[in-house]
């Protein structure tokens, strides 16, 4: 899988299943545990920041949110 997904075409078929079969698991993997995650947001959107902030702390991660002006 790519480093960084920014459209869902940058998924291969296998790729795409394995991220679902990852989302529908009742604990995710803490892929993220001791990594700090930068967020950048060009529009302020609190709940886009409220719900990839958490989601980055339900992966182990330490969420760090910019906006990009």
């Amino acid at each position: 899988m790519p480093n960084h997904l920014l459209e869902i075409d940058d998924l291969d078929p296998a790729e795409l299943l394995d991220v679902l079969a990852k989302a529908s698991e009742p604990a995710p993997e803490r892929v993220l545990a001791g990594k700090g995650v930068g967020l950048i947001f060009e529009k302020a959107s609190g709940r886009t920041r409220n719900a990839t902030e958490m989601a980055v702390v339900n992966l182990g991660g330490h969420p760090v949110s910019m906006r990009g002006d």
